[in-house]
């Protein structure tokens, strides 16, 4: 049996935003900076991403994000409202889903 074949392909979240809640991050984002200047170019950067996530064999999953929910569950953990932050909270999204 080929093992390359017998692997499960890995699965990552990308935070996926609605333009009304892209605009809502980027009033509240500890790191604006690092926000496209356009909910457009922020879509094209988006499917770039996801495009050569897949082209490298791993699924990508869109998770919509609420920015409110985002803001709660980063001052429960104490966090700025970061990439890296939204990132975790993708993450725990995720793993939430999975779970059930």
């Amino acid at each position: 049996m080929n093992r390359k074949n017998s692997l499960p392909t890995p699965i990552v979240g990308i935070g996926w935003y609605s333009e009304d809640q892209w605009y809502k991050l980027c009033a509240v984002a500890a790191d604006p900076e690092s926000l496209e200047d356009t909910y457009e170019e922020w879509v094209e950067v988006f499917n770039r991403g996801n495009a050569a996530l897949k082209k490298s064999g791993i699924n990508a999953l869109k998770v919509p994000v609420d920015v409110d929910e985002l803001e709660a569950w980063c001052r429960k953990k104490g966090l700025p409202i970061n990439g890296e932050a939204r990132s975790q909270y993708v993450t725990e999204i995720l793993s939430r889903a999975d779970s059930r």
